[in-house]
């Protein structure tokens, strides 16, 4: 459900979401729907404050029943530095809201500290549930961005998507295991099926997030001799193969191998990116040698 735009960024409730406050109004519980609501927006809004304060602009934020995805433009070369702190913000925010719930509760009277007590308790599972090293989880987001100057943004994103669906298969197991020793229902089940085809949706994700990084501009050539990245691919690889391995604030230089492990020539990136943009995605490094 899209609420539309609100101070420029498109606000999105998950229908997950939205069915798990429906949930909470059939049971007579709507105080906790309201607090749930309330934990959730101010987590997501940790991330575009903290997008904002950046230099990043927020394009979108939705909703999860484990907290959101807040979506920004591509941002500068410093780009796993600067998505590790927007990804740190959300889950800090949640932990600091429970401990200042916590604090006044101890001050509340009884009426008030019920509802208190409720909203530390989603907080705390906000907070430390989403530090999990799993996308789509803001944990993994942190992996990804720790990962990604060492193995490349296509690596990081693989190893941090297969960490979430293997999270969303122990949920689905534990979950099962519960459910039969009638200690648990089956929500936890579909709530692993959703984090195992977010996971997925991240992974896809990730291919446009890296073209339109790269295709406008991406690192400039006077920041070549501090910043270079070598490839060496085999000259028939295709140009679309090669942006797993390429890292965001980087610039690239691609060593072609020949017939028996040559060089046989090297491509720039801007080479690379004239290619692209002229619809050559899936030519062969050896045609762009030609």
């Amino acid at each position: 459900m899209r609420l539309g735009p609100r101070f420029g960024v498109e606000v999105i409730l998950n229908d997950y979401f939205l069915i798990l406050l429906g949930v909470y109004f059939l049971l007579g519980v709507a105080p906790q729907a309201l607090l749930l609501f309330l934990a959730v927006s101010l987590h997501e809004l940790a991330h575009v404050l903290a997008g904002c304060r950046c230099g990043i602009k927020p394009l979108a934020v939705e909703l999860l029943p484990f907290g959101g995805v807040a979506r920004f433009t591509a941002p500068p070369s410093s780009w796993w530095l600067t998505t590790a702190a927007i990804a740190l913000a959300g889950p800090l925010s949640s932990l600091i809201l429970a401990a200042l719930a916590a604090w006044i509760m101890n001050l509340a009277g009884d009426p008030v500290r019920k509802w208190l007590a409720f909203f530390v308790q989603v907080n705390l599972m906000l907070g430390f549930f989403n530090l999990l090293p799993a996308l789509p989880l803001d944990g993994g987001y942190l992996f990804r961005a720790l990962r990604l100057p060492a193995v490349g943004l296509g690596r990081a994103t693989r190893e941090a998507v297969r960490l979430g669906q293997g999270l969303a298969l122990f949920l689905a197991l534990i979950t099962a295991v519960g459910f039969y020793y009638r200690v648990v229902d089956l929500q936890g089940c579909v709530l692993a099926g959703f984090l195992f085809l977010k996971a997925r949706q991240e992974e896809e994700v990730t291919v446009y997030l890296f073209w339109r990084y790269f295709l406008t501009g991406g690192v400039k050539p006077d920041k070549q001799p501090r910043q270079t990245l070598i490839l060496v691919a085999n000259k028939k690889l295709r140009l679309s193969a090669l942006w797993r391995n390429f890292v965001p604030g980087r610039y690239h230089l691609v060593a072609v191998l020949g017939d028996r492990g040559k060089i046989a020539g090297f491509i720039s990136e801007e080479q690379l990116r004239e290619m692209i943009l002229t619809g050559n995605s899936q030519a062969s490094l050896e045609e762009l040698l030609k």
